[in-house]
């Protein structure tokens, strides 16, 4: 004997389709604060079934109730667009070695943002401080190690780690000999087995270089 598992055998749909948007539509006015969720059972107002998913998606319904999601309605715009004149006002109010990030607030002098980002790359605008500029590469050599100048012709190290390096040559040699003696012991002191070893293997690859 053969199972059947067909439970509906005559073929007959229990949902009969409503195909007729005005009959839909009639539905619809009865409920005018319900959204198209309710009408499916998934809104506030209401958790039966009363209009399938494509039948409350079917066009040209029309709901009482839509979910809004705009949080400004009125169309009313809080950042009032500042004129070039009304952002350089600003600028000369305050002290001419402020930078463009300072006004950004992210500046070693100021922590609070008074331009915006875009404001301040507004051409025209004239600050007092336009920021630390890259010195040409002729004043990066005399300040540079031998090491370091090898390397950079060698394509060993970056531009951006030579101007580093020589950066921080330039601090230790302005450096008064007395401290730079005691920046040295104390770095020297603060240092591990592991980065001492780390340290005279470097040391011994440079003397390799410089002999190549």
């Amino acid at each position: 004997m053969n199972k059947n598992f067909n439970r509906n055998p005559s073929g007959s749909n229990q949902w009969s389709l409503r195909k007729d948007t005005e009959e839909i539509q009639k539905i619809i006015n009865k409920y005018p604060n319900w959204t198209k969720q309710d009408f499916m059972g998934k809104g506030k107002n209401n958790s039966k079934k009363i209009l399938t998913r494509t039948e409350a998606q079917s066009p040209g319904l029309r709901f009482g109730k839509r979910k809004n999601f705009n949080e400004n309605p009125s169309g009313f715009n809080q950042w009032t667009l500042r004129s070039d004149e009304e952002i350089q006002k600003i600028i000369n109010k305050y002290p001419k070695h402020w930078t463009k990030k300072d006004f950004r607030g992210g500046g070693i002098n100021n922590s609070k943002k008074i331009l915006t980002k875009t404001e301040t790359q507004r051409s025209g605008l004239k600050f007092g401080q336009a920021g630390r500029g890259k010195q040409p590469l002729e004043e990066v050599y005399k300040y540079s190690s031998a090491g370091s100048i090898v390397e950079f012709e060698k394509k060993l190290i970056s531009e951006e780690t030579f101007r580093d390096r020589a950066r921080v040559k330039k601090q230790r040699d302005l450096m008064p000999p007395n401290k730079k003696k005691q920046k040295d012991k104390e770095r020297h002191a603060n240092l591990t087995n592991n980065q001492l070893e780390d340290k005279r293997r470097r040391n011994k690859e440079y003397r390799e270089r410089i002999k190549v």
